[in-house]
């Protein structure tokens, strides 16, 4: 899988699923170690951690395999090769590493799905049911978007910027960064500063003790950590929270708020749809259906957006587009009933209905522990074996014994 991905993803990294790695890690535990608990914790510690870097994580693996004399054992030895492939202190310069650790996100999706399909769905019934999963999936997302519109949460600092982050980024990531926030206000400390030409360099102490160095590049305004938390999930850590409180900033600038985890990114660019700016670069002469009808969309849920903070603005949005209609299809009188069968089709496919269809649905066949119905399945020899000495014996009208032949067959002798 690994060579495939490198073809045809080029410029992805394969990571190897931590969970199903580190799940294996107690069996591997040699007996001879008295405290295993112990050893799982530490070595957990190590693994698992984000803010090591890998001379770092190689440095403490090495002490903790060589304190409980495990460094020549074959599997550690093997995890310590493949290294680079799932610790995530190889990964800190990935964005989103930290957040594809493990499988759980597609497995995740693969549990979704599989409420609205069925192994024996036809082509049409799983496009069906596809677009349905996908309007659950965006009702609950307006759902959310609906929250965060009418949810204020509570401030555990005084500091300007918690307000700011707080009216931009979703409820759920705000609480995340809020914790941030407040470790900055409360534990961390700063240790020494310096200045060398135009850059200024911080080292700074967090909760954890663990001290980290800081960096602002004064012509630029441009700020990065050590920890390097901004470059990996989008937002910033408390160590950089911690600086830009010393240094008395109000606003986060922009381009460390991010766009992945804000409230205005919800509606936008959904299931295809375009936005503004990115249709209005192609021009009009290459604009296709599909191209106007995902502007037409990302235009309506660009003015919602911004309507729906004001009642009188979305009272005027719903008259205006009740005043649209009859201009659009004032001409238009059998409306939409008049669109045909396989005009729906080739809206939904994109394609004509050939007038001869060559592929047809493979004929159901009958074969063994392959049928959804447990009676048309094929039964093996051994299960019917079973079944037949299972089966209660009935009495004899000739001998009157309970056996397993009738009246026309007793006395007779098996060949």
């Amino acid at each position: 899988m690994r060579l495939a991905i490198e073809k045809v993803l080029p410029g992805t990294r394969h990571r190897l699923c931590m969970w199903h790695i580190m799940s294996k890690l107690f069996e591997k535990i040699p007996k001879s170690i008295s405290d295993r608990e112990k050893f799982s914790k530490e070595f957990k510690s190590c693994v698992w951690s984000e803010l090591l870097d890998p001379d770092e994580f190689d440095i403490l693996w090495t002490s903790i395999v060589e304190k409980y004399g495990v460094e020549d054992h074959k599997w550690f030895k093997d995890m310590f090769a493949i290294k680079h492939m799932w610790i995530p202190a190889f990964f800190r310069d990935v964005p989103m590493g930290s957040l594809m650790r493990t499988t759980s996100f597609s497995e995740s999706e693969n549990s979704f799905f599989k409420r609205y399909s069925k192994p024996l769905f036809n082509f049409a019934d799983f496009t069906l049911q596809y677009n349905n999963a996908i309007d659950a999936q965006r009702n609950q997302t307006e759902r959310l978007d609906y929250y965060d519109s009418v949810i204020t949460p509570k401030y555990v600092t005084d500091l300007a910027f918690e307000k700011q982050l707080a009216s931009v980024y979703t409820d759920r990531m705000f609480r995340v960064v809020q914790e941030f926030i407040a470790e900055a206000d409360k534990s961390c400390r700063m240790i020494s500063m310096s200045t060398l030409e135009n850059i200024e360099v911080f080292k700074v102490s967090d909760a954890r003790k663990k001290t980290f160095t800081v960096t602002h590049e004064i012509e630029t305004e441009s700020y990065e950590c050590e920890c390097k938390l901004f470059l990996r999930c989008g937002y910033l850590c408390s160590h950089l929270f911690f600086i830009l409180r010393n240094k008395d900033v109000n606003n986060i600038p922009e381009k460390y708020v991010g766009n992945r985890w804000l409230k205005s990114e919800l509606l936008k660019a959904v299931h295809g749809l375009t936005s503004d700016d990115s249709a209005s670069d192609r021009g009009s002469n290459k604009d296709d259906k599909l191209q106007i009808a995902n502007r037409c969309h990302g235009r309506y849920f660009g003015l919602y957006q911004r309507a729906f903070r004001n009642k009188d603005h979305l009272i005027a949005l719903d008259n205006l587009l009740a005043g649209i209609g009859p201009q659009i299809f004032k001409d238009d009188c059998a409306g939409s009933s008049s669109i045909d069968k396989n005009d729906s089709i080739m809206n939904i496919y994109g394609i004509v209905v050939p007038e001869e269809i060559t592929a047809h649905a493979p004929d159901v066949v009958s074969t063994k522990g392959g049928a959804s119905d447990k009676k048309s399945r094929i039964k093996s020899s051994i299960e019917k074996a079973i079944e037949k000495a299972n089966k209660p014996h009935r009495r004899c009208g000739k001998c009157h014994k309970i056996t397993d032949h009738n009246a026309r067959s007793c006395g007779r002798k098996e060949t």
